[in-house]
C-alpha cells in the first residue's frame, strides 16, 4: 500500500509528460511509470484523455450519458429515452446478465488467484524498462485497477461480464455468451407480452353491454369475441401467464365489463 501524503512533504510538481501536477517528486516518479503512460491532460479543454484515444479526442465532444452518442455536449440539446418495457423474460438471455451454465464464474477457476498471477507475468513483459510496449503496459495496468475491487467481493456472472474486456486484458475469457445453448434469463425485463383490446356495447337499456370485443397481440394477430365471458376467458388463461393487457378504454367501462364477470 502506498504512503499518504503528509502536508510537510507537500511540493507540486509538474509532469510535462501529461500536464498534471504531482503531489511532490516521489509521487511523479510513481506517476511517471503508471498514470502518466494511460493518460494526459488535454491543455485545450482540460480533459482527461487515455493515450489510445489520442487521435480520436476531440475538445469540447464526449458522450452524452442519456443518448449516448458523441456530441458537442455545450450545444447539444436531447430527451428522456426510451425504456425496455417490464413484465417477462428474454427467452435468448443476454451478455450482462446471462445465467448460462457454461460461464466461467460457474466452474472450479479461482478467478481472483489467476487475474493476479497473469498481471504479475504480464506486468513484467511489458514493462517499458524491460523493452515491452508502454501502452501495452498501461492498458494492463489500467484493467487490473479496474477490477480490483469488485475481486475483494463474492464475483457474479453479471459483474464478471461487466468488466469482461478488463478481464480479457488479464487473460481470463468466458465464452458463455458465445455458446449455442442458452438458458432463460430471469434477470432481463424486456417483453413482448402484450394483449390491446377494445369493446363495443349496446347501451339501450342505459347499460352496457358487450357485443363486440377485438383484441390483438403484439405481432399484430387479431382476435374477435361476441360474448365477454369467451373473451375473458381466453384471456384470463394460464396461456397468457405474464402477459400485460392494455384496454383502448381501461378507465371507462373496458375494464368494468371484465370486473362484472
Amino acid at each position: 500500500m502506498k504512503e499518504v501524503h503528509s502536508i510537510n512533504d507537500q511540493a507540486k510538481v509538474l509532469c510535462t509528460a501529461c500536464d498534471r501536477y504531482c503531489f511532490n517528486s516521489k509521487c511523479l516518479l510513481d506517476h511517471s511509470i503508471s498514470v502518466c503512460l494511460a493518460v494526459y491532460k488535454c491543455i485545450r479543454c482540460n480533459k482527461i484523455v487515455k493515450r489510445e484515444e489520442e487521435d480520436d479526442h476531440q475538445c469540447g465532444y464526449e458522450k452524452c450519458k442519456n443518448c449516448n452518442e458523441i456530441v458537442h455536449i455545450s450545444t447539444h440539446r436531447c430527451y428522456m429515452q426510451t425504456k425496455k418495457s417490464k413484465g417477462g423474460h428474454c427467452e435468448g438471455g443476454c451478455k450482462n446478465c446471462s445465467v448460462n451454465k457454461t460461464c466461467i464464474i460457474n466452474s472450479d477457476v479461482d478467478i481472483p488467484v489467476i487475474v493476479k498471477k497473469n498481471y504479475r507475468k504480464l506486468i513484467l513483459e511489458t514493462h517499458p524498462d524491460k523493452g515491452g510496449d508502454k501502452y501495452k503496459f498501461a492498458k494492463i495496468y489500467e484493467s487490473f485497477k479496474s477490477v480490483q475491487n469488485i475481486l475483494r467481493e463474492p464475483l457474479t456472472s453479471a459483474k464478471f461480464h461487466e468488466k469482461e474486456a478488463e478481464f480479457k486484458e488479464l487473460g481470463l475469457d468466458c465464452v458463455c455468451n458465445s455458446s449455442e445453448i442458452l438458458v432463460e434469463n430471469r434477470k432481463c425485463t424486456y417483453t413482448e407480452k402484450y394483449i390491446f383490446f377494445d369493446y363495443e356495447c349496446q347501451q339501450e337499456t342505459g347499460i352496457h353491454v358487450p357485443n363486440l370485443i377485438v383484441a390483438h397481440n403484439f405481432e399484430g394477430d387479431v382476435f374477435k369475441f361476441n360474448v365477454n365471458e369467451e373473451f375473458c376467458a381466453w384471456l384470463i388463461s394460464k396461456k397468457h401467464k405474464y402477459y400485460t393487457a392494455i384496454a383502448h378504454y381501461g378507465k371507462g367501462y373496458d375494464s368494468q365489463t371484465i370486473l362484472y364477470i
